[in-house]
């Protein structure tokens, strides 16, 4: 019976036996304790890496004469420790193929004219602006810059970019969690899962590579990619929840929907920007992989996407497995008459 202060306590049905405890005093200790381990991860996974941006062996080229080069790599060496790893060029054009092939995120020129700064923005948007800076303590007279590789013009800080691959990677991962969880029949859920891929990478490529102008690259390319990077983020997701049923499914959908904020850090930085290992670790997971996958295709017509390329891949291949032999090992793991952790109330997905 509902009273003024609420349900009465004599009329309230007895939670189930191993059940998460009802109580306001329960439940208004779990939300506030619960939220601030959110906010705190949320800190440390957004915040943490932002702050911490500068450069860290980036590699970079330099071509001219061996004594020009050695006296500018000694001179960045000692303003910059550890900032730069260089890597030597055959001239202007040898330094320019290795920045449109992704080899490197820059280069300096030394010529007969003088020194030169070669750019990418379209590689890192943070890395050009600390090679501007170079270019403009290197000599008293202005030395010229040029971006080898560019940004689109409607999106020159490649804001749009991380908002937009965000945005994909998230609701990559809620597909899979709701496919998962409300799509009794498994063969539904992966006619589902191609419906939702079929659907949403060549709307997605026409609204950012037309419209919006994020990509300026083939729309099949764009197409393609982009619907590799939604189906092997969504996959992993929808195998744990069919292995683990809705909570330890949510446990692992809620893992990798903190991955997609923290991939997406990479899109204006570059990975050498970020702290030691991170980008690395970034680069391994299915959104960081995605994100680089797109970036290789927009930008660099495929160049450095045989890396990324296989991550997504295994990941693709170890959700699918997952999720086709999940109903197999859920049967097993039954007992006659009750599930093993039906303790939790919440039983595993059947297949069918």
């Amino acid at each position: 019976m509902l009273n003024a202060t609420g349900w009465d306590a004599e009329a309230r049905p007895a939670p189930p036996e191993g059940s998460v405890p009802s109580s306001p005093r329960s439940w208004a200790a779990l939300i506030a304790i619960g939220l601030s381990l959110f906010q705190l991860a949320l800190l440390v996974l957004l915040v943490w890496p932002l702050v911490r941006v500068q450069p860290r062996e980036v590699p970079i080229a330099l071509a001219g004469p061996p004594s020009a080069t050695a006296m500018i790599k000694k001179q960045i060496d000692a303003s910059a420790p550890g900032a730069f790893k260089f890597r030597e060029a055959d001239g202007k054009a040898g330094a320019r193929t290795l920045i449109e092939n992704a080899d490197v995120y820059g280069a300096i020129v030394i010529g007969q004219r003088g020194p030169e700064v070669l750019t990418a923005t379209a590689a890192s948007p943070a890395v050009a602006g600390v090679l501007n800076g170079v270019a403009a303590g290197m000599s008293q007279k202005r030395v010229p810059v040029e971006d080898v590789v560019k940004t689109t013009h409607d999106d020159p800080n490649k804001a749009g970019l991380t908002t937009s691959l965000l945005i994909l990677l998230l609701l990559a991962t809620a597909a899979g969690t709701l496919l998962a969880q409300k799509v009794r029949h498994a063969s539904w859920r992966w006619v589902g899962l191609g419906l939702f891929v079929a659907v949403s990478a060549p709307l997605s490529a026409v609204l950012l590579n037309g419209w919006l102008g994020v990509f300026d690259s083939s729309f099949f390319k764009m197409t393609g990619v982009l619907a590799f990077g939604v189906l092997a983020s969504a996959l992993p997701v929808m195998g744990l929840v069919t292995l683990l049923g809705p909570a330890g499914g949510r446990l692992g959908g809620a893992v990798l929907s903190f991955l997609a904020p923290v991939a997406t850090v990479i899109i204006p930085t570059g990975s050498e920007m970020l702290p030691k290992q991170l980008g690395t670790i970034i680069g391994l997971i299915p959104p960081g992989a995605a994100v680089d996958l797109i970036q290789s295709v927009s930008s660099f017509d495929g160049s450095g996407a045989t890396g990324p390329v296989v991550v997504l891949l295994v990941w693709s291949a170890a959700g699918a497995a997952i999720a086709v032999t999940a109903p197999s090992l859920n049967r097993l793991r039954t007992r006659p008459g009750k599930q093993i952790g039906a303790s939790s109330g919440e039983a595993p997905v059947p297949a069918a």
